[in-house]
């Protein structure tokens, strides 16, 4: 919707945009548009379609209250600002690195096998150690980072594949069922939807079992219709009952809860916490994490983390970074460009992160 012109002393409306233009195929701009006042909704019939209309769009305080939200409760639990902030042992002396770093690789040899033995799809050395350490029992943040082209998106999918359908080696999981909850956050909705039609096409889990949650705003008549078998629209009506368009929709609370993987936008997460309480997720997983400010990465972990969930990053720290329209955030001194992948991959941190980190120039 392009922006003519300000009118001074103009007539206020609260109103709800039902499309933008230029409309979808096949849809007439004059039966989509609908103003509501303080007191009674208008339905303007009989646009000619070359009427314009001024729109101030008010600042949206809940985004910001989120964020705050967010960042006060990652702040007053140093569990949930240890997995932003990890403390690594500099002090610790290299022999007992050396050691640690063996015995943790000769685990990994000793379970290698067995962990891939019900697997069809090929992966290289470096892929299996990081699917490895994904899934371990552990609580800490996990860093998988390469070149575009280098398979992570691929990775996590067969990571997320195994927390749901435990191998062989944990045949205890697989009688009584996992009970893990998988959250997958992107910066972007065309990141979030290629995780999502990944899961979707390596067809491990039941569509009934994934929900892709998408923004009110975001325009349902262009979807992507590979996805409608995980997400759930709604018709938006007028006073009449007749239909104006489709908007996306969220299932009720009770009805959320049991799905098993959630994709969604890191700015999303607010509203998704307005459905589920931290802890509900046993995993968070960001793609394309090197893309997303520290800020939202704070936002998914502040609002649905605890000190049990298991953060796990992939990205590429050396490719663009966190994309801002505010030219002042565009600077270095404020330190939104700089990811928090791109912090946890800093070379002087590497060696005390073996386990917590898989590195595409490892040996």
């Amino acid at each position: 919707m392009d922006v003519l012109e300000v009118v001074e002393n103009p007539k206020m409306y609260k109103i709800r945009i039902a499309f933008v233009n230029p409309p979808s195929q096949n849809q007439d701009p004059t039966t989509l548009v609908a103003v509501l006042n303080a007191k009674e909704e208008k339905q303007f019939d009989g646009l000619n379609g070359n009427e314009t209309f001024s729109i101030f769009v008010t600042p949206n305080i809940d985004a910001t209250n989120s964020v705050m939200m967010g960042i006060k409760r990652v702040i007053k639990d140093k569990n949930l600002a240890a997995k932003l902030f990890p403390q690594y042992p500099r002090s610790y002396p290299q022999n007992l690195i050396n050691a640690d770093i063996n015995n943790y690789r000769r685990q990994m040899a000793y379970e290698m096998e067995s962990l891939f033995q019900d697997c069809r799809k090929p992966f290289n050395k470096k892929q299996k150690e990081a699917i490895y350490a994904m899934t371990r029992s552990v609580n800490t943040t996990f860093v998988l980072y390469g070149p575009p082209g280098s398979g992570k998106s691929y990775t996590i999918v067969e990571a997320i594949r195994q927390l749901l359908e435990p191998p062989s080696i944990f045949s205890y999981q697989r009688w009584f069922g996992s009970s893990r909850k998988i959250l997958i956050c992107t910066p972007s909705n065309m990141a979030a939807d290629a995780v999502a039609e990944a899961i979707i096409e390596r067809n491990f889990v039941n569509s009934n079992e994934v929900f892709r949650l998408m923004s009110n705003s975001r325009d349902a008549f262009s979807r992507n219709h590979k996805l409608d078998c995980i997400t759930r629209t709604t018709v938006l009506c007028d006073k009449k009952n007749d239909a104006i368009c489709p908007v996306y929709d969220v299932p009720s609370g009770d009805a959320i809860k049991k799905f098993n993987i959630i994709i969604c936008t890191l700015g999303s997460t607010p509203k998704l916490s307005r459905y589920l309480q931290p802890g509900h997720f046993s995993h968070i997983f960001v793609d394309e994490a090197a893309q997303a400010s520290e800020m939202e990465l704070w936002l998914a972990l502040g609002h649905l983390g605890t000190a049990d969930t298991r953060l796990i990053l992939a990205g590429d720290p050396k490719q663009l970074g966190p994309v801002t329209h505010v030219p002042v955030l565009s600077c270095d001194y404020f330190g939104y460009k700089s990811s928090l992948i791109m912090r946890l991959t800093k070379e002087d941190t590497r060696p005390q992160q073996f386990r917590r980190m898989t590195f595409k120039d490892d040996p």
